[in-house]
């Protein structure tokens, strides 16, 4: 697509501010209130639009498995309260349903989730816009693609270790916090086989089998807390290299397909490589809405606006994608975190 771009494109801006206050309910209304020109803005959609889910799989695969909550007035929601509830009585067996029950009064706590924004910005400065519309050429939009993968990359580190600071520790936004896979409330942890501090997987003496007794001990152990599945395995690069080696010697089956063929829940484990993941560390998860779930207020898109003199289009890349994890009101989880020690 060309980057053309005319006179008639100079439309007056509102302030985003305002359009907040005025009852903006999404990103189409944002650009309402701050339009760029329309040629720039087809340009950088579809620039976004290649990029998409990279870097995207654990938040791909709760879109894929329908385990989302909508969020559409997310502009207007700062928080939300995650309840947990304890059981309450029991079903009753009778002739007839006319003996008085417990009337099953539930006693329930819960969390209370931020609902924040993820963005990276950009820009395009007049010069190069006019020399692309004199010259017909596309203006370089990699770095609007650079951006969204910032922004997936991030939403997707949330979904692993939470949202942390630059040196890994749990912060707070409008004083609460999104927990990960990690660092989930009341998480399982388990220590891989083979000595006092355990062996890596992809450490040269760890062998399939013993891979294989580790991933049945963590379904065990999610099994123990009443999660019995269908389950994720999510696993670092280093570890997904290790997957690819043969289970056995002079075998032709690999320790990713044995491990494949493990059956919970209904359906065989999932394998999945995600680049968030520490080194040495693995998370089974239990994939059903009690244990996690995306709150999928906006997809990764822009919004836009010019500078007061005119001379520069600012724009960013923004999304409300948190991930959340759960527990339940007795302090089981159904995800298992295994490590080293």
């Amino acid at each position: 697509m060309k980057a053309q771009f005319s006179t008639a494109d100079n439309l007056p801006i509102n302030g985003l501010a305002s359009a907040v206050l005025q009852g903006a309910r999404n990103v189409a209304d944002l650009r309402a209130a701050t339009p760029l020109p329309p040629h720039a803005q087809e340009l950088i959609d579809d620039s976004i639009v290649q990029v998409q889910l990279n870097k995207l799989q654990l938040v791909e695969d709760l879109l894929v498995e329908g385990l989302v909550k909508p969020l559409p007035n997310w502009l207007g929601v700062p928080t939300i309260f995650q309840r947990r509830q304890g059981r309450a009585g029991q079903a009753k067996r009778t002739m007839v349903p006319n003996t008085r029950g417990e009337r099953q009064v539930i006693d329930e706590d819960g969390i209370t989730i931020p609902i924040y924004v993820t963005w990276d910005d950009f820009s395009f400065d007049v010069r190069t816009i006019a020399a692309g519309n004199r010259a017909g050429y596309d203006i370089d939009t990699s770095h609007v693609q650079g951006a969204t993968r910032n922004v997936n990359e991030a939403i997707e580190d949330q979904g692993i270790n939470g949202l942390t600071d630059e040196d890994g520790n749990l912060v707070k936004i409008a004083g609460h916090q999104a927990r990960g896979l990690l660092n989930a409330p009341n998480v399982n942890t388990y220590q891989y086989l083979g000595g006092a501090t355990g062996r890596a997987w992809d450490d040269a003496t760890k062998t399939g089998e013993h891979i294989l007794a580790d991933t049945n001990d963590m379904m065990e152990a999610a099994g123990a807390s009443n999660y019995t599945g269908p389950y994720n395995l999510y696993i670092n690069r280093a570890y997904g290299y290790k997957l690819n080696e043969d289970y056995k010697s002079a075998t032709s089956g690999t320790i990713r397909a044995r491990l494949e063929e493990l059956e919970a829940g209904g359906r065989n484990l999932r394998i999945r490589v995600v680049d968030n993941m520490p080194a040495d560390r693995v998370a089974l998860v239990q994939m059903t809405s009690n244990v996690i779930d995306l709150i999928d207020g906006q997809r990764p898109a822009n919004v836009g606006w010019e500078d007061l003199a005119g001379f520069e289009m600012f724009s960013l890349v923004m999304a409300c994608m948190v991930v959340r994890v759960k527990d339940d009101y007795d302090g089981g989880s159904g995800i298992v975190v295994g490590n080293v020690t």
